[in-house]
């Protein structure tokens, strides 16, 4: 029957099919994905791919995970929703130990994302983190700079209190340490307030201050912890 059905027709099924998984709550963001994606609804099946893109970072299955956002990609996804997408790629790029390709996304994402907005924070984090793991501390020392100047604006969100604190950690063990220190500066009496309601704000803040003391064994001791604090 599904075969008989005019392209018109069958994208009006999908579209149904997906609003009503939808209204159901349906767990599998992919179905809904797939749904609207047949219904020719570019852009809303596009927020679904990334949705299944993060269930797949979750379920530590990158690979899928970065097929699945360059899905969302190709399904026509712009502006925030763009760079959302490169951020769940610079992610899964990072979890498979692939700095340059993380650097790659994170820079695609940062060209869309709007300044100062959640995911242009994790994007910005993400970037500074991999730009010193492939030696370009310069890359390091920009992107804590952009956080530091939203810091002193008066920026307190706890998504900029964990990407100030996972870039305050970097620079102390890349040696930038004054610029640690200026983000420590600022992040300290914001986390603490927040600490009970974000224990991430509070965890993340307390790896940087354990990384504060130099140490040649900090860098080793930063990329181990990134397994467990993120």
């Amino acid at each position: 029957a599904y075969s008989l059905l005019t392209d018109a027709d069958r994208q009006l099924a999908h579209r149904l099919a997906g609003e009503w998984l939808e209204q159901m709550e349906e767990r599998s963001a992919l179905v809904l994905a797939d749904h609207f994606s047949r219904a020719g609804l570019g852009a809303r099946a596009a927020m679904w791919f990334r949705r299944a893109a993060v269930q797949a970072i979750e379920g530590n299955d990158f690979a899928f995970a970065l097929a699945t956002a360059q899905r969302g990609v190709d399904a026509g996804a712009s502006g925030q929703l763009l760079g959302s997408l490169r951020v769940v790629q610079a992610e899964a790029h990072r979890w498979r130990g692939d700095p340059p390709q993380t650097v790659a996304s994170c820079q695609a994402a940062l060209a869309d994302l709007e300044r100062q907005s959640p995911q242009w924070f994790t994007a910005t984090s993400e970037l500074g983190i991999a730009s010193a793991r492939v030696g370009a501390i310069d890359g390091l020392r920009h992107c804590g700079e952009m956080l530091l100047e939203a810091g002193r604006a008066g920026e307190q969100s706890p998504p900029f209190l964990i990407a100030a604190s996972r870039l305050a950690k970097e620079c102390f063990v890349n040696g930038l340490r004054a610029l640690g220190e200026e983000l420590l500066a600022i992040i300290d009496p914001l986390a603490d307030a927040l600490s009970a309601q974000t224990p991430a704000v509070a965890l993340q803040q307390r790896i940087a201050h354990c990384l504060r003391a130099e140490s040649r064994e900090a860098s080793l001791i930063s990329q181990a912890l990134d397994c467990f604090a993120l």
